[in-house]
């Protein structure tokens, strides 16, 4: 009767060895498939992320570069405007919209001639001839064009203007 509880001692140790064994192979099979789906997951994300990154980066690239070339010309541009108004602009009764320009007119008869010339000029807002100072307000809403255009006008009907010589000698005031 021992040999026979002995017997079945050993089978049921061997038992429940063999279930335990068994519980913690699966146990361990499940720790390992965990592991290894958190790393194929981070070695998606990881991978996602530099994918993303070299496509985004030519756009980045490409957008920094218009950027830089934009902001250059805003500030080539204001610098223009500026050295324009400051060169331009030596005295102004309406600092946004008058630009006066030196000239030699110094009559009525040139006077009313230069006026009426400007006036009908695109751009001319108004003009306005000093014959005592010589000096003409020009209304053109600081647009440069305008201003060289004044001063080209001014030259052709025989005055100088803004230390441009006349280009004829159609002054009226001599």
């Amino acid at each position: 009767m021992k040999a026979i509880k002995i017997l079945l001692a050993i089978v049921l140790f061997t038992t429940i060895t063999s279930s335990a064994n068994a519980q913690f192979k699966d146990w361990l099979n499940r720790k390992k498939e965990q592991a290894k789906q958190k790393v194929n997951d981070k070695i998606e994300q990881k991978s996602s992320e530099g994918i993303d990154k070299a496509v985004d980066a030519p756009e980045k690239i490409v957008k920094k570069k218009v950027d830089k070339k934009k902001n250059k010309a805003e500030q080539q541009t204001e610098q223009t405007d500026a050295t324009v108004i400051e060169n331009k602009t030596t005295e102004t009764s309406t600092p946004t919209d008058e630009v006066v320009i030196t000239t030699n007119i110094n009559c009525k008869e040139g006077k009313t001639k230069i006026e009426e010339l400007l006036r009908d000029m695109d751009g001319v807002n108004g003009a306005t001839v000093d014959s005592e100072s010589g000096k003409v307000y020009l209304s053109a809403g600081g647009n440069k064009e305008t201003y060289t255009a004044a001063v080209d006008l001014i030259c052709k009907n025989g005055f100088k203007a803004d230390g441009k010589k006349a280009t004829t000698k159609a002054n009226t005031c001599k």
